[in-house]
Order: structure tokens, then C-alpha cells, then sequence
């Protein structure tokens, strides 16, 4: 797959968010070129989180056995 689109979309935005009084952008979101249906998120890394929610991934938890599923990983 050709990514010069998706880099370049991606060095547009981090020098929008490097100049100084510009900061447009926090990162950006995109496809997983893997699964459509998966979402990616890459923040740049200068950019102050604040989490919002933390919760526990049990073992049993359905969409980490999917993934598992997916790519032959054992959880344990």
C-alpha cells in the first residue's frame, strides 16, 4: 500500500501543531490499515493527557478474546 498520502497528511498536521501560537492539533486518527473497523490514534508527544476513566481488562474479557482469536495470542 502506498502511505506518501497518509505521511504527508501526517507532517502537515505536526508542523501545523509545532508553530509557535498555531497548535491546531493534539495527533490524529486514522484506520488501521489492518482492520477497517479499528481505529488508531497517534497524540503527539508534547500534548498534556488527563485520564479520564480507568478500568480493568479481565482475562474474560470478550474483545480481548476476539483480538486473541484474531492473531493466534494466548492471554494469560
Amino acid at each position: 500500500m502506498d502511505r506518501r498520502l497518509t505521511r504527508w497528511i501526517s507532517q502537515w498536521a505536526w508542523h501545523k501543531h509545532s508553530e509557535p501560537n498555531q497548535q491546531k492539533f493534539a495527533g490524529v486518527r486514522f484506520l488501521s490499515r489492518l482492520d477497517d473497523d479499528w481505529e488508531c490514534w497517534a497524540v503527539f508527544d508534547d500534548v498534556l493527557l488527563e485520564e479520564q476513566e480507568r478500568t480493568s481488562i479481565l482475562v474474560t474479557d470478550e474483545a480481548l478474546q476476539n483480538v486473541a482469536r484474531k492473531w493466534s495470542l494466548d492471554v494469560f
